[in-house]
């Protein structure tokens, strides 16, 4: 906390010290989560909603083999699970998306 008193003034760490004191409370501004909230919730990871974190659908995809071979030189396997991830997070990156169109 040495570091950190660097960047804050005496009457800052005061404040900062009382309210490390006082038990956390939902108020109007921050109210308490619902379980509503926690199944609408979203994985800071990757974005998805709960609800959708194990559905997955079996495919047949037709991919160049230059795709497989690339995945085979970053010394990937290029089984479904490490394709499936890359598709994932290109769904999650608008650039590649509208590139892709």
């Amino acid at each position: 906390m040495d570091d950190i008193k660097k960047d804050f003034t005496e009457e800052e760490l005061e404040m900062l010290k009382k309210l490390e004191m006082r038990p956390a409370a939902p108020d109007e501004d921050c109210p308490e989560l619902t379980e509503e909230d926690f199944r609408r919730a979203y994985r800071a990871k990757d974005g998805r909603p709960l609800h959708m974190q194990k559905e997955n659908e079996t495919i047949t995809l037709n991919v160049p083999s230059w795709v497989l071979g690339k995945a085979k030189a970053l010394g990937k396997t290029a089984d479904a699970s490490f394709l499936s991830r890359v598709l994932e997070n290109a769904m999650y990156d608008p650039k590649i998306i509208e590139e892709s169109l």
